[in-house]
């Protein structure tokens, strides 16, 4: 029997390495392009002591909220009609802190947009200096 091996041809994968190797890559339109950094700045993995932390107050706010239950059913089989006001007074309480922390999450944002955009603003003319 003759040896019929046949050369081993390349590959879309073996193509696309190649590419990157030498720096070749062009993206398709709306197409994933990985770009291969490191950790990013500003990022501080999560300690097992955060993580401790976070697991206790997520346990004293679940034990809060159970103290809440058990004083309102108290409160039910006390008097329904102050019951029906502190339900309102917590309604009421609740809407306006969310309402509030929509306005400070929303002025964070803003915050945050304008630094960026300057961080960029000057990247982008330090870029064009060089």
């Amino acid at each position: 029997m003759a040896n019929t091996a046949q050369a081993p041809t390349h590959t879309e994968e073996d193509q696309l390495l190649r590419q990157l190797d030498n720096n070749e890559y062009v993206r398709a339109y709306d197409a994933h392009k990985p770009k291969f950094v490191g950790i990013p700045e500003g990022y501080y993995p999560n300690t097992w002591g955060n993580v401790g932390l976070i697991w206790l107050l997520l346990i004293s706010i679940y034990a809060i909220c159970a103290g809440l239950f058990a004083f309102f059913l108290w409160l039910l089989l006390l008097n329904t009609r102050t019951v029906t006001w502190v339900f309102f007074g917590v309604f009421v309480g609740y809407v306006f802190l969310i309402i509030l922390l929509i306005l400070i999450g929303q002025m964070n944002r803003r915050r945050l947009e304008k630094e960026f955009i300057e961080k960029a603003l000057k990247e982008h003319a330090k870029d064009n200096q060089i």
